[in-house]
């Protein structure tokens, strides 16, 4: 064979292993994100799917599956985009409260505690800190009105929930939403009952209708009957919550979005 022929064919040889071996890595990532997506969707089906169709669901299921993954899909788009970009715009806030709340007292600029996410997983959500540093040691978990643990600029930040800024860093992480049921304590979520625990479905939000109704819960608990008073609270957040999962979605989001801002901006109007 001429050497000019034998080079060709080495070389057509090559290619087409290439073109083999590709296919062959793309069959494979895909079938693996199949089962990953599979699994996801899977983890939300409603009730009436019983344990049979999680394993071989029916018709009905398997489009209830898509429905729920497509509506994720959406959700988490919308969260990481609005999250990356308003980190980038938020950058000059995010300095500014740095440096006032190390101007305002001793200790570090970010609050971390572990918060239970969806499916049960504990994560550390970031907040920042708003109060003097070994709270945790000087009263219980729970906050409310006139804790002097309360810094004077911590005030202000929970006020005007600035202080939940640092979660956009969760929301970024996937380990939350924009708009979800509030992420608890472990030791809250363990009271819940297994239908109470459906909240658990989806991630947990910086915002959502348990979060509207209670946007100033700290102004509403007492010192001496703080913990008994959230425990009540908790009750009826969960129900608001349950709410939220059955129309979890990306446009429902927005809406709730909206509704908070107009809250925050006007504290003493009703929610349109």
């Amino acid at each position: 064979t001429h050497p000019r022929y034998a080079k060709m064919n080495t070389s057509l040889y090559a290619a087409l292993h290439l073109v083999r071996l590709s296919l062959s890595i793309v069959k494979y990532v895909r079938k693996r994100l199949t089962v990953r997506l599979t699994l996801f969707s899977f983890a939300l089906l409603p009730r009436n799917c019983d344990a049979t169709h999680r394993v071989a669901p029916t018709r009905s299921c398997s489009k209830y599956v898509t429905l729920v993954f497509m509506r994720g899909l959406l959700k988490r788009t919308l969260d990481f985009t609005a999250t990356f970009f308003g980190i980038i715009l938020l950058m000059p806030i995010f300095a500014l409260l740095s440096l006032l709340i190390t101007l305002d007292s001793p200790g570090g600029v970010l609050f971390r505690q572990w918060r239970v996410g969806r499916g049960g997983r504990l994560f550390r959500v970031y907040k920042f800190r708003t109060m003097v540093t070994g709270a945790r040691f000087l009263g219980g978990g729970i906050t409310s009105s006139g804790d002097p643990r309360i810094t004077a600029l911590g005030q202000r930040l929970r006020r005007w929930k600035l202080d939940e800024l640092p979660n956009l860093l969760n929301v970024l992480l996937g380990e939350m939403s924009l708009v979800g049921p509030r992420p608890e304590l472990p030791e809250f979520i363990a009271l819940l009952t297994d239908e109470e625990r459906s909240i658990l479905r989806v991630p947990p939000g910086m915002t959502g209708l348990a979060q509207l109704k209670f946007i100033h819960e700290d102004e509403s608990l007492t010192i001496s009957a703080a913990t008994l008073d959230y425990r009540e609270q908790l009750l009826s957040k969960v129900r608001l919550d349950l709410q939220y999962v059955e129309r979890a979605g990306a446009g429902y989001d927005i809406v709730i979005i909206f509704r908070t801002l107009f809250r925050l901006v006007f504290p003493s109007n009703d929610i349109p």
